[in-house]
């Protein structure tokens, strides 16, 4: 089981927020009333005697029997009014009676609606947060909509249900999130509910017609699964069972579970409370016909479980609320066969028994709800035979949880508050854990509270009222103590004395037995504020840390007494009379001592030249002082300098020395540089006593003695420098020790400075590398440029690292010539093609074989020579003029009759420049083929008998009357066919003519004499396999001068 604690508020708070339609109030027989808290007590209950309001009170109206009633805020006042449904038959009107909120009612008015009006119930049907009333009109097979206006009600809407459905309840509640209420509607005559979907223009639409069991007539809903949907639960009259459906928040609702409603039938009625207290509401059924209400333990899935039976006679009108106040609901149900009802007190797991209070005849209908605004719940009973609504005013003694506030450390009176009208005894139950209640009458109301000393925060008392009958349930007064600041607290020795010029500047824990105030002050800040009546006194004013340092400084060569102020501040204001500050005093007297002597420097650099001899500066230490003016006035003198240090002796030949009136004097070693920190200071007679100090502070300077660069001096190797000729396009040049190593020399005292060589020349564009020494082997380095020559005068500088500062000289010049002397260049051509090709007898041919023809490299000297060209072919016989170039590039040449083949030709080509040195070249050589393409000649034909004679039938004729000659001397080898055409008499033939490669005619003349007499012209030609290619012929002209004759035998 779950702790009540937590579990049982979260079903009452769900039920009254969903099924009520969120308008505050509790409802007639199907109501659940919600609570916040735990059950903590557990009160009886008691009542005022009833008060009848008649059914009929006014005009003549066609109302009696009430059956239904319920309660809500309908013209926005606050005070709950009264809605009445009857059973009269053919009834069509509804009561309605204006609460005055001191538990009575208005008079009547009365709202048309469809006829049969028994079963009313209110909600918030168009979302403007007024109650609507809706009617069950049974016999009418439809529900009636009033609409609260805020002014009153509008004319019903009629909802028609098809016949035989019998609408006889409605809930009202958001089953889709829309923000707007949704209907659902039992009907009791289709064995169906009826979801009708909610606009917020005031319609409602069907959305779904669900099957019940059978003669469905009381529904619930909620949050049954705690899903976060609301679903519904019917009771089913016909088989005692409950048709539970699972919401899916879209207005439409999972297949229906049937679960068994437990022992007992004719379940007539259903309520909503989570009576074992687990978070889960569960659901109670009352069963007139068996006189029995029997709780349905709620599975936690939405499924029920019988767990509980309360038996009572004719039960009618359930309704759930706690009557009592103690925060567990109590049940109060109609004894219908009486004029009575039954009230149950909750506990856990079920209910127990309080007793029976009087109403009229035939309860039938309850509704709860505050009806006088003591916060304790009334009811509303409707006596449906005595056509009477009972109210019952709620006298059950209520102890009233409330608030109060007090300042720290005050007493705060107040009075309990218990239910109003009743003679009540207090009591205080649970004291206060923080401090002390007092009443001053015993049993009284008033209560004197006053906190534990520097409490503040919260705490509670619980008491309880009595009537003398009836203890209530405890109610809590939580108390709020608020905070009132405690003044701060510290101390401090009232005298400090310190020395003048004073420089700790501070002493720990000055300030101490800090507090801010009690224990539950400690977490408040603070700070002091500290003030003097000598403020010339001191550099820095006194103040103070937190945490008690004190901090100042006095002035400089001040002395005297200050008075000073402290005053401590906490943070915890002064809100209700609180204190934030506390003040305390102290002096502080500043005793004289002895200043120290001083002085100043005219500079803190002093720079000279290497071997400047004596040096002697005038006020090189300036602003000589004995002190402050009270020390000057009493006569003090200085003494002499003292050179603390002199980090370099060795630079000095007379070390540096300062005298009484501030003169420097030094006189630096000769041919010595460089640097020393001298430092000094200066004493007076003023003696140290009090901790005074006659010695000034150390001033330091810097000598600087600065070098002057000495020339470095070199030689070069002049047999080398007289060897500098090259020819043109020469290698690289390497010519060792060119530099003399053991003549360079780079000064006195000047050896561990660097040097660089430069070299430098003025034809830069004689060379392909420039010319430079290297430095490791003194060695010089250089290359010509391709095709150059000329002649270019080199300077060779030594630079050392020394510098021409102050004067000094860091480099020296030797220089020599380089001669570079002319070489012919061989000259060039480029080739246009490798390969000539011409066909064969072409004749003669020029081509333009060569461009870019050079004497050599034009950018440079060879430009005005001339070029030639010597040409031979490799197979003359080829040629009948023989290959030859001109100087612009032209080839000539011309084939030989029927030639045909390649030919490789070999072309020197020559300038016309000089070979008066090894290195000249006036020649290049080159190569190419001429490639002469064979084209085939035209074979010949020649027909030596023009006219061959056979007689008629004279057989197979075989004749060599032409022959043909394939061509030119290199074509004898090919092969001839012979062609005929224009055979115009082909009768005259037995075989047709036919002639061989070899020339031979083979014919076969007729047998028949019809073609003696007759002839024929025959078109003859030859062709060779020579092919066609380049142009070549290999068929000879057609000849037509061969006849062929038949004669007689």
């Amino acid at each position: 089981m779950q702790n009540p604690a937590t579990a049982h508020p979260l079903a009452s708070a769900t039920s009254l927020c969903r099924v009520l339609g969120k308008f505050g109030l509790i409802t007639a027989a199907l109501v659940v009333v919600v609570l916040a808290f735990l059950p903590t007590a557990r009160a009886q209950v008691a009542f005022a005697p009833p008060v009848d309001y008649p059914a009929l009170d006014g005009p003549p109206i066609n109302v009696a029997n009430p059956t239904s009633v319920k309660l809500a805020d309908l013209n926005g006042d606050k005070n709950l009014d009264l809605v009445v449904g009857f059973s009269l038959p053919g009834a069509t009107n509804i009561q309605v009676r204006y609460g005055l909120g001191d538990g009575t009612f208005g008079p009547p008015t009365y709202l048309k609606t469809l006829q049969d009006t028994r079963r009313v119930f209110v909600g918030d049907g168009n979302a403007d947060k007024r109650s609507d009333i809706f009617v069950a009109n049974p016999s009418s097979d439809a529900f009636s909509y009033l609409i609260n206006t805020g002014i009153g009600f509008a004319p019903f809407q009629a909802y028609l249900a098809p016949l035989g459905y019998q609408p006889s309840a409605i809930e009202v509640a958001d089953f889709n999130s829309d923000g707007t209420n949704d209907l659902v509607v039992v009907n009791s005559g289709n064995n169906s509910i009826s979801i009708y979907l909610g606009r917020a223009d005031e319609i409602f639409v069907l959305n779904a017609n669900l099957a019940t069991g059978p003669t469905p007539t009381s529904v619930v809903v909620d949050d049954f699964n705690k899903d976060g949907r609301l679903d519904i639960v019917v009771g089913n009259f016909g088989n005692n069972t409950l048709s539970v459906f699972l919401g899916y928040q879209d207005g439409t609702f999972a297949t229906p579970m049937t679960v068994s409603a437990g022992g007992g039938t004719g379940l007539s009625e259903l309520a909503v409370d989570d009576f074992n207290w687990d978070g889960y509401p569960d659901v109670l059924a009352v069963k007139f016909p068996s006189d029995m209400i029997v709780g349905l333990r709620n599975n936690q899935f939405g499924n029920f479980t019988p767990a509980l039976t309360n038996n009572v006679t004719a039960p009618r009108g359930l309704v759930v609320v706690d009557l009592n106040k103690d925060k567990i609901h109590d049940l109060a149900v109609g004894l219908s066969g009486g004029s009575d009802i039954r009230v149950f007190r909750g506990v856990l797991n079920g209910y127990t028994l309080v007793g029976d209070f009087p109403c009229n005849n035939n309860p039938v209908a309850l509704a709860a709800g505050d009806l006088n605004g003591d916060e304790a719940p009334d009811l509303v009973v409707a006596n449906e035979s005595a056509s009477t609504v009972s109210v019952l005013i709620n006298q059950t003694p209520v102890a009233r949880s409330f608030n109060v506030t007090v300042n720290e450390d005050e007493v705060l009176s107040f009075q309990l508050q218990g239910t109003t009208g009743l003679p009540l005894t207090y009591t205080i139950t649970t004291p206060p854990a923080n401090g002390t209640a007092f009443q001053p009458t015993l049993g009284g109301a008033d209560v004197d509270f006053q906190g534990n000393l520097n409490f503040f925060g919260q705490t509670y008392l619980e008491y309880v009222v009595d009537d003398g009958s009836i203890t209530s349930a405890p109610a809590r007064v939580n108390i709020t103590v608020l905070p009132v600041n405690d003044p701060p607290s510290f101390s401090v020795d009232p005298w400090l004395t310190v020395p003048e010029d004073w420089i700790v500047g501070g002493v720990n824990y000055f300030a101490y037995d800090i507090s801010v105030g009690p224990a539950n002050e400690r977490g408040q800040a603070y700070r002091f504020l500290v003030s003097n009546d000598n403020p010339a006194l001191f550099a820095a004013q006194p103040y103070i840390l937190v945490g008690g340092k004190l901090v100042f400084r006095p002035a400089k060569n001040a002395v005297g007494l200050a008075n000073v102020e402290v005053i401590m501040e906490d943070t915890g204001g002064v809100a209700r009379g609180g204190v934030n500050r506390s003040t305390n005093y102290f002096t502080i007297e500043v005793v004289g001592v002895n200043d120290p002597p001083t002085f100043n420097l005219s500079t803190n650099q002093v720079v000279v030249l290497e071997n400047a001899g004596d040096v002697v500066i005038p006020n090189f230490a300036t602003d000589l002082s004995v002190g402050p003016p009270d020390e000057v006035a009493d006569g003090q003198i200085l003494n002499d300098f003292e050179v603390t240090r002199n980090t370099n002796p060795g630079l000095f030949a007379v070390p540096p020395q300062l005298d009484s009136t501030g003169t420097l004097t030094f006189t630096p070693e000769p041919f010595v540089n460089g640097y020393a920190y001298i430092s000094v200071r200066v004493s007076d007679d003023g003696g140290t006593a009090g901790g005074g100090k006659d010695t000034s502070v150390i001033k330091t300077f810097l000598i600087r003695v600065l070098s002057v660069n000495q020339p470095p001096v070199f030689e070069l190797d002049w047999t080398e420098v007289s060897l500098q000729t090259v020819y043109e396009d020469a290698p690289m040049q390497v010519v060792s020790n060119f530099i003399v190593a053991s003549s360079i020399f780079l000064g006195t005292n000047e050896t561990t400075q660097g040097y660089t060589i430069i070299v430098q020349n003025d034809n830069p564009g004689l060379f392909y590398t420039q010319p430079y020494i290297r430095k490791a082997d003194n060695t010089l380095l250089y290359r010509p440029r391709p095709n150059s020559n000329g002649v270019a005068n080199v300077n060779v500088i030594l630079r050392d690292t020394g510098g021409r500062a102050n004067g000094g000289d860091d480099s020296a010049t030797n220089s020599f010539v380089i001669t570079v002397l002319p070489v012919n260049d061989p000259p060039s051509a480029q080739l246009v093609n490798r390969v000539v090709t011409v066909l064969e007898d072409s004749g003669t041919t020029v081509s333009n074989l060569w461009r870019n023809i050079k004497t050599g490299p034009v950018e440079y000297h060879e430009s005005t020579q001339t070029v030639s060209f010597v040409t031979s072919a490799l197979t003359p016989d080829l040629f009948s003029i023989q290959p030859t170039n001109t100087p612009a590039g032209v080839l000539t040449f011309a084939t030989a009759p029927d030639a045909n083949g390649i030919s490789r030709v070999l072309v020197d080509l020559y300038d016309s420049g000089p070979v008066s040195n090894p290195f000249d070249n006036g020649v290049a050589s080159y190569y190419f083929d001429i490639r002469i393409l064979p084209v085939n000649d035209a074979p010949t034909l020649t027909i030596t008998q023009s006219v061959v004679q056979v007689p008629v039938a004279a057989g197979l004729i075989r004749t060599n009357v032409l022959f043909g000659d394939p061509g030119a001397f290199n074509e004898t080898n090919q092969a001839l066919t012979f062609q005929i055409v224009n055979n115009t008499n082909r009768a005259i033939f037995l075989r047709q003519p036919i002639i061989y490669p070899n020339g031979m005619l083979e014919f076969a003349p007729t047998n028949s004499s019809a073609a003696i007499g007759k002839e024929v012209t025959l078109g003859v030609r030859v062709v060779d396999n020579g092919g066609t290619s380049y142009g070549g012929v290999n068929a000879s002209p057609y000849i037509t001068n061969l006849t062929i004759r038949v004669t007689a035998p």
